[in-house]
């Protein structure tokens, strides 16, 4: 398994391929172990977003909303 270690504590990918998050930056995302997300790289930055449910179920509904606007009823 791969390893790295920041101020949040340390994140590892298991033999499964799982992200293990830390404690404190799950709860700080809303998320519960065994939470699906969707994580995005920017490997420029050295940066990993990772969305949580909530935040995917957020942008498809306005993304439904925004695509309804433009039809007649």
């Amino acid at each position: 398994p791969t390893r790295r270690s920041s101020d949040l504590g340390e994140f590892h990918v298991t033999g499964q391929g799982h992200l293990r998050v830390p404690a404190v930056l799950r709860h700080r995302c809303g998320l519960e172990p065994g939470d699906r997300v969707l994580m995005a790289a920017d490997p420029r930055q050295g940066q990993v977003v990772i969305y949580p449910p909530a935040a995917l179920d957020a942008l498809i509904a306005r993304q439904a909303a925004d695509s309804l606007d433009g039809e007649s009823a």
